[in-house]
């Protein structure tokens, strides 16, 4: 295994959520989707309240005013870092709590349900923005999946090893 001292140019960014809190249309009231013991869970972990909705949102700005949640403020829980966003799908899937995430510039969309499915979807609008020339850009696709979206079970991604 390598490890890199200082500053690394070809880092990615990962963002996380755990939605804590649903709007019920039935009973009209916001509900609580994790129990106390995930959300001690998350917090040993290192994620955090945000006003986030969506994992594109969370930002690695700590200064965000969206991290300043107060008790009785609507929230979910939000985890991002730079690279080694694996160690946290790990952490995610074993514990069986259900995500959202951003990963690598925003380039893939992962969920997972807290069950068995994982829905990984690769962003071709920011891949093309990244790379900004067209025939840069239809060269990568050739070595992707032509299917921009990929369904999967947990036995599945573990045995692929990535979420792509």
């Amino acid at each position: 295994m390598k490890l890199r001292n200082g500053f690394v140019s070809n880092s990615s960014t990962a963002s996380f959520i755990v939605k804590y809190k649903e709007f019920d249309c039935v009973k009209r009231k916001r509900v609580i989707l994790q129990p106390k013991e995930v959300v001690d869970k998350l917090k040993k972990f290192g994620f955090r309240k945000g006003k986030f909705y969506t994992a594109m949102q969370v930002t690695g700005l700590k200064s965000d005013p969206r991290y300043d949640v107060k008790a009785s403020d609507d929230y979910n829980y939000v985890y991002d870092n730079m690279c080694n966003e694996d160690e946290v799908i790990d952490f995610l899937l074993e514990n069986k709590i259900p995500f959202d995430a951003s990963l690598q510039y925003d380039q893939y969309f992962m969920r997972y349900d807290g069950k068995n499915k994982i829905i990984s979807a690769t962003n071709f609008g920011i891949k093309f923005d990244m790379y900004g020339d067209l025939l840069q850009f239809k060269k990568e696709l050739e070595l992707d999946d032509d299917v921009p979206m990929r369904r999967m079970t947990v036995k599945q991604y573990k045995k692929r090893g990535t979420y792509r």
